[in-house]
């Protein structure tokens, strides 16, 4: 999670939640000190709520992990929900974080942006393994609370609620670079393409002996792969008679 310092420099100094009634206005905290805390934190936290999901982590066992007592992780964070919800929202954050300059640059075609948008999906798929696995383990468990953590995280990075993907294919279709595809099982496909592999990585790295190692030339090709297969049906190539009269915007 190496952009949690980032993230979190505004606000690095005022503890979150419950917590936040613990700290003595009258004593002052180095900030270098308050964020290396937080970060040793939440990484801590991150790899215990991976192996244990929400349900099987427990507070004690993260504060042992970073190297603090009990009562500075509930100082900072007040609760294991906050606490949850700050790993899951701050990691989307720092992805939103890295979109932005795509959907930003109008000037450039629709499908360089798409091409751009995949390399860093998976460059941040690629730095973050562990969120498929977190976030689906969480939606598996029922009564998820990840929508609420994403809308959170976009607010942050000052994104739409509207997915910004799909109006990236809009543009395409509008322009007549991709043909009249429904956007919204286009975005579908390309995460379903983009998370898979992590989620499955164990497994797909067996069976189809691929990327044993972890080598960014397999994550190149996968890159590539992705908007090559992706391209090939959104591409506009004139009229095609398989072309469903239901295609187009949703």
């Amino acid at each position: 999670m190496g952009s949690v310092r980032r993230i979190l420099t505004d606000w690095m100094v005022e503890p979150y939640g419950q917590g936040a009634n613990l700290r003595d206005p009258a004593s002052p905290i180095d900030e270098d000190t308050a964020l290396d805390t937080r970060e040793s934190i939440l990484n801590a936290a991150t790899q215990e709520f991976v192996q244990k999901g929400f349900a099987g982590a427990r507070t004690q066992e993260i504060a042992d992990r970073a190297g603090v007592n009990k009562a500075m992780l509930h100082y900072y964070f007040g609760s294991k929900d906050a606490l949850y919800g700050e790993v899951v929202t701050s990691t989307l954050q720092g992805f939103f974080d890295a979109l932005r300059p795509i959907f930003d640059a109008q000037d450039v075609s629709a499908e360089d942006r798409l091409r751009q948008f995949i390399d860093t999906y998976l460059t941040f798929l690629s730095e973050n393994p562990h969120m498929p696995r977190l976030l689906a383990q969480d939606l598996l468990a029922g009564e998820s609370k990840v929508p609420g953590y994403f809308v959170a995280a976009q607010e942050r990075s000052g994104l739409p609620r509207t997915l910004p993907i799909l109006s990236l294919l809009r543009d395409g279709i509008g322009t007549g670079e991709f043909a009249p595809v429904d956007v919204k099982h286009t975005t579908i496909s390309l995460i379903g393409m983009s998370v898979f592999y992590f989620i499955g990585k164990p497994i797909l790295d067996h069976v189809l002996e691929v990327d044993a190692g972890g080598s960014d030339e397999f994550l190149a090709e996968r890159k590539r792969n992705i908007a090559d297969l992706l391209l090939h049906g959104l591409v506009a190539r004139g009229t095609r008679e398989s072309d469903s009269p239901h295609r187009g915007d949703m």
